[in-house]
């Protein structure tokens, strides 16, 4: 994991030195590939640890191994690493541990299924799992998980406080990385509100530079490009996603390398530039599939198919977003899932193809109605507000 994510070391847990021979790693491609062809066995060895008593190993190995499958988009081993690391801190007695695993189990439900209301409801438990334990570092990355998700709710009134009690317990952490996080989802939810988020990034960017922190400053300028685009500040944007991308491609960051070339190709799509959107998108999409990475891939291929329908080839349109659905059911993303469905619809009634656009708008509202939720929000990345109702809309129509 050091080897193939090694801008995130400080956030996983510190193993001590092996005493057996370990294998070597010449580059993240080569550490990357290790991981998926041990992922069964890994598996395996976390079920067994938290079946024998040893509760610790169950969990350094879920917090270790956690963005890996984030990334590949395995969420099947995701929730059972979770729920080992969980069974076992709650057979120990271990309130810490409980409350880590509940944070990283919430984190499934948010990442990969969109379940948000099952996802603060672990969220929330952790915060009180945490406190009753004293476990203060615990209690804030449950708080702050907490606000960003009642933000992506929708619960704008209540994500605030969340936010604010973050705050106040991260005082007593002293913890950088936990003070950036609460600070960064906040500005995230104060632009998702239509407020100024600006200072909120230009802190989090002037901290993660005085102390080193290249991660923490490429995820600032990213943050950053966003507030200047959803303020139609084109080029301060652009500048932004430019200094990001410099950033992440000078520590070998490509997971970061490709969230700066998506939002390098929003800007030039926003403002109209379709040669210059259409080449960052698929420089990021050829990226995702060089370094294994689904979840970003099918972020690209989907802005690569609302580019195509905006610039007049809906026939290119529907490849797209074909394959951006076909990588969302492969991913369990059903979120994604919609706005492929929706692309899909809108490149067919392009093509004047009225009944399949209606049975990729039927589709979309199955999902959003099985969800619970009356539509998606703004992604920022796309310019796009996906409804319910907008749905209906356009089938009366």
């Amino acid at each position: 994991m050091d080897v193939a994510y090694p801008h995130e070391r400080s956030r996983r847990p510190d193993v001590p030195p092996a005493g057996v021979p370990a294998p070597g790693f010449a580059d993240a491609a080569g550490a990357s590939a290790w991981l998926e062809r041990e992922l069964p066995n890994l598996v395996a060895a976390a079920r067994h640890a938290a079946g024998h008593d040893l509760p610790r190993h169950a969990a350094h190995l879920a917090a270790t191994l956690h963005r890996h499958l984030y990334e590949q988009g395995r969420s099947a081993e995701a929730l059972a690493v979770h729920r080992y690391a969980l069974d076992a801190a709650r057979a120990a007695g271990d309130a810490a541990g409980e409350a880590d695993a509940l944070v990283l189990l919430g984190k499934v439900h948010w990442w990969f299924h969109n379940r948000l209301r099952r996802a603060a409801e672990l969220f929330e438990h952790a915060a009180d799992v945490a406190g009753v334990a004293g476990h203060r570092l615990g209690q804030v990355q449950a708080l702050t998980a907490l606000g960003a998700v009642c933000s992506l709710r929708g619960a704008h009134e209540r994500a605030p406080r969340h936010f604010a009690a973050a705050r106040a317990v991260v005082r007593e952490v002293r913890d950088p990385g936990a003070e950036f996080d609460v600070r960064y989802f906040h500005a995230w939810h104060r632009l998702r509100c239509g407020e100024p988020a600006h200072r909120g990034f230009e802190r989090c960017l002037a901290e993660s530079r005085a102390r080193g922190d290249r991660n923490g400053e490429w995820l600032a300028l990213h943050g950053l490009g966003y507030a200047h685009l959803a303020g139609e500040r084109g080029g301060p944007a652009l500048r932004c996603f430019e200094r990001a991308l410099r950033t992440c491609r000078a520590v070998g960051d490509r997971r970061g390398t490709l969230g700066c070339l998506i939002g390098i190709a929003s800007v030039h799509r926003a403002e109209g530039r379709g040669a210059q959107a259409a080449s960052r998108y698929q420089e990021a999409v050829e990226l995702a599939r060089l370094i294994g990475n689904p979840n970003a891939e099918c972020e690209a291929v989907h802005g690569f198919g609302r580019l195509a329908c905006a610039t007049g080839r809906p026939e290119q349109a529907v490849a797209l977003f074909g394959r951006a659905l076909d990588l969302a059911t492969r991913l369990g993303r059903p979120v994604a899932e919609v706005r492929a469905h929706d692309g899909l619809a809108h490149a067919h009634r392009l093509l004047q193809q009225p009944d399949r656009a209606r049975q990729h708008l039927r589709r979309a509202l199955d999902i959003l109605t099985d969800l619970g939720l009356e539509g998606l929000g703004t992604d920022l990345s796309y310019g796009e507000r996906i409804t319910a109702s907008a749905i209906r809309r356009h089938l009366a129509r």
